[in-house]
């Protein structure tokens, strides 16, 4: 893979962004500000015709900025999959919306890497930004790639870093948010943050061993969802279940501290209080579970939060 880092490197490589919303459209500007030439694609043809013509649809982008990458000829965009097959890097940054369960439905997320299994090659980089829960990597999407006949570590990469945006802050924004980085190999971890370091400010923090994965990624987000909404148990009630789950505290505590993501009124962004954390799905127990949720909710309501959980 060292090919394609050294392509990256040299802002050669031509990247890809599949969904152009709160999180991809950022991303695909800051790769063209980088020098790269950038292809978003998305499933919504008025996105698609607004970007061709220099205007935002997001309160973080303005019509500038677009305009400016569109005629430099650093930004296109398009529905059209089959432009998956001339890129050599690839962002999943599709929404995942919860069901009436309150589990996330990663309907889009499995209909993206669908489409890149189509046209998959030898020497992509294939990277999920969408917010799931730990695992998906492995178990959804790797199984799907792999089902072309290419193998990961072997003929492409595949890594997991898990969007950060909190929209309509002014202080912190795609560039100066830490990126955390996982990948399904060392060598698909190196590729990864080859790209980001191109266009992000700090990539991993210090963070995230090369030799982790997707899991771990992951579980240094939840931080985000616990904080972001200024309840004041959800971190108490987390507390316990990193414990559980093998999350270091520490290490995520500093993820909160690098991001500025601190307890504090407002919402933002996906990760509201109406998402439950995501790795409870990977079959913790029920009692943990519905106490987090409880507290959430009690403190949604103006209600008593849980004290009894807090340590």
């Amino acid at each position: 893979m060292q090919a394609l880092i050294d392509k990256i490197r040299r802002r050669e490589a031509r990247c890809g962004i599949i969904g152009l919303g709160y999180v991809g459209l950022p991303l695909a500007l800051e790769f063209a500000r980088a020098g790269f030439h950038t292809t978003g694609i998305d499933v919504d043809a008025g996105k698609v015709e607004r970007i061709g013509a220099g205007r935002s649809y997001i309160v973080d982008v303005s019509d500038a900025e677009i305009a400016e990458a569109v005629e430099a000829g650093r930004l296109v965009a398009t529905t059209d999959f089959a432009a998956i097959r001339d890129l050599d890097t690839i962002n999943i940054c599709v929404p995942t919306p919860l069901r009436k369960t309150k589990d996330p439905d990663l309907t889009h997320v499995v209909n993206a890497v669908n489409e890149i299994r189509r046209y998959l090659r030898r020497g992509q980089l294939v990277i999920l930004e969408s917010t799931t829960y730990p695992g998906t990597t492995e178990e959804v999407v790797q199984p799907a790639l792999e089902s072309s006949g290419l193998r990961v570590g072997r003929d492409f990469c595949l890594a997991f870093s898990p969007e950060r945006i909190d929209p309509g802050n002014p202080q912190w924004g795609t560039r100066n948010i830490p990126k955390v980085v996982g990948g399904v190999s060392p060598d698909c971890t190196a590729a990864a943050v080859a790209l980001y370091e191109q266009c992000v400010d700090t990539v991993g923090a210090g963070l995230l061993d090369p030799r982790r994965r997707d899991g771990e990624a992951a579980r240094e987000h939840l931080p985000q969802r616990e904080h972001r909404p200024g309840q004041r148990d959800r971190p108490h009630v987390a507390r316990a279940r990193h414990r559980r789950v093998g999350g270091d505290r520490g290490r995520e505590d500093e993820a909160l501290r690098l991001h500025g993501l601190l307890p504090g009124p407002g919402l933002g962004g996906a990760l509201h209080p109406d998402r439950p954390l995501l790795p409870l799905l990977e079959g913790q127990d029920e009692r943990l579970r519905a106490a987090l949720h409880r507290a959430g909710r009690a403190h949604q309501r103006g209600h008593a939060p849980l004290r009894g959980w807090r340590r």
